[in-house]
């Protein structure tokens, strides 16, 4: 969604709109994100041990960074309209985001109970994550912090797309559930059928 909010914010000059669809995106936006934020705080407040359990989770542990990136995506499409929320946004974000980055790799590198068969693209979010700090980063804060974050993310991108395609190459591929979903499940030869009719 914030994505889509910044494409509609970029095109508004372009195609010279009489009204500005990407405030109203923003707006829907960030409701969604706190109220996502809200539902998932009253979780943990209700059912404490079963948040726990997926913060140990092998696969399960690796979702919980997307409040931070979340955070960030979102001080993105706030920086035309506020830079102070965004900053706001982007400390809070970017700061979140490292605590969980260490984290994340703490347990990567001291754990006892992970597999390859654990390993799946859902990694990459708490590490390769990192890459977006620097989008509104380089209008907050100095050059070297917004090099230092997407440098992390850079090299853990490298390091786990070797790890992925190394369990895909010699151990069972991934679950269909984890796979890319097609956009065309067309076949070459009824596409080209299509073309000749």
């Amino acid at each position: 969604m914030t994505g889509f909010t910044v494409a509609w914010h970029h095109a508004e000059p372009l195609f010279a709109l009489p009204v500005r669809p990407s405030v109203v995106l923003l707006g829907l936006t960030i409701v969604t994100f706190v109220i996502l934020l809200a539902l998932y705080l009253t979780k943990i407040l209700k059912y404490p041990n079963q948040v726990k359990a997926e913060y140990s989770h092998p696969i399960k542990l690796n979702f919980f960074p997307t409040v931070s990136i979340g955070l960030i995506l979102i001080s993105v499409a706030l920086l035309p309209y506020s830079h102070a929320l965004s900053l706001v946004c982007w400390a809070a974000g970017a700061s979140l985001h490292l605590a969980f980055t260490l984290h994340v790799l703490s347990v990567w590198m001291h754990q006892t109970h992970f597999e390859v068969d654990h390993l799946n693209p859902a990694w990459f979010i708490p590490v390769v994550g990192n890459i977006l700090v620097p989008v509104a980063g380089v209008r907050h804060a100095s050059p070297e912090i917004s090099w230092f974050f997407f440098s992390v993310g850079l090299i853990f991108w490298l390091v786990l797309l070797t790890i992925i395609f190394y369990r895909m190459l010699f151990h069972q591929t991934l679950p269909a559930r984890w796979m890319p979903s097609p956009v065309f499940s067309i076949t070459w030869p009824s596409f080209w059928r299509c073309l000749h009719c």
